[in-house]
């Protein structure tokens, strides 16, 4: 019997490599880097055999593994475009509040790997008014809250303390989205923007710290509102990562959360991603 194959892939060669003396190691490393080829189309997908679309949070960590595997730095504008669509914004990107804090946070940490300052210039007024939509959908006290229609993710866990209230992890994602705002504010020479977003990072910084800290604990709680208490790894290695807590509080989280064994586990490669990049 004769048959033939079509094989459709984008044709982005490898520009970083890796190789150690461990032949399993080895094998792993090329199962990922070629996973993350056969995702690599109009944008990085999720899944080329599943959903076949571009979700923030796996489009925000494909951006990472590029940058040191392919580079490839039209496939990250593209990925930011599909996502981000037209205005007027009506709803967070995938719906996901997360995923809308990625986006901005995505841009700077484009320009920082790439020097390509003529997208964020293309972008700049769409990052601007994402921010409008933002700052709407904000309670009285500048936190984020869910509001209909908007699905909080974070991670697949059953462990979240997400009964009422703001969710500590996602106002560690907003204060990064506005820290990082604040810098391609500066890049565009917007001033105003600049002291506003900084402003706000600050306040939101000050809040965290002082609403969700549980000092008996040794951690961020993932609620203040419910009176549970919860700590779960997510929102300290939030805070690890994006430098969200003073130095005494972070020497305090690896030892009670992240080198405690008795906290519960990452469970899906997706977050542990961001574990292990803390």
């Amino acid at each position: 019997y004769d048959f033939a194959i079509d094989f459709e892939y984008l044709p982005l060669p490898d520009k970083g490599e890796f190789r150690s003396d461990d032949a399993l190691i080895n094998q792993i490393w090329e199962v990922a880097a070629y996973t993350l080829h056969l995702n690599a189309r109009e944008g990085f997908f999720d899944g080329i055999k599943r959903d076949r679309w571009v979700w923030g949070g796996d489009a925000y960590q494909s951006y990472f593994v590029n940058y040191y595997l392919m580079n490839d730095n039209d496939i990250v504008r593209r990925t930011q475009r599909i996502l981000r669509g037209a205005d007027p914004m009506t709803m967070h990107i995938n719906t996901i509040s997360d995923y809308t804090f990625y986006w901005i946070s995505a841009m700077w940490e484009y320009y920082f790997h790439t020097g390509d300052i003529a997208f964020i210039r293309s972008m700049y007024a769409t990052m601007l008014s994402t921010m409008d939509f933002v700052e709407g959908r904000l309670d009285a006290d500048g936190l984020y809250e869910k509001r209909r229609g908007d699905w909080v993710f974070v991670d697949w866990s059953k462990f979240f303390d997400q009964d009422a209230g703001p969710i500590c992890a996602e106002q560690m994602l907003l204060c990064h989205a506005y820290a990082c705002m604040a810098k391609c504010a500066e890049l565009m020479e917007d001033a105003e923007s600049v002291a506003k977003y900084n402003a706000l990072a600050n306040d939101l910084n000050e809040k965290i710290n002082a609403r969700f800290w549980d000092e008996e604990k040794c951690a961020f709680v993932d609620a203040y509102t419910t009176g549970n208490r919860n700590v779960t790894r997510h929102a300290n290695i939030f805070a690890l990562l994006y430098d969200l807590t003073s130095d005494e509080r972070k020497e305090k989280i690896i030892t009670h959360v992240i080198k405690n064994k008795e906290s519960p586990a990452i469970t899906t490669p997706y977050f542990e991603f961001f574990e292990l990049d803390a």
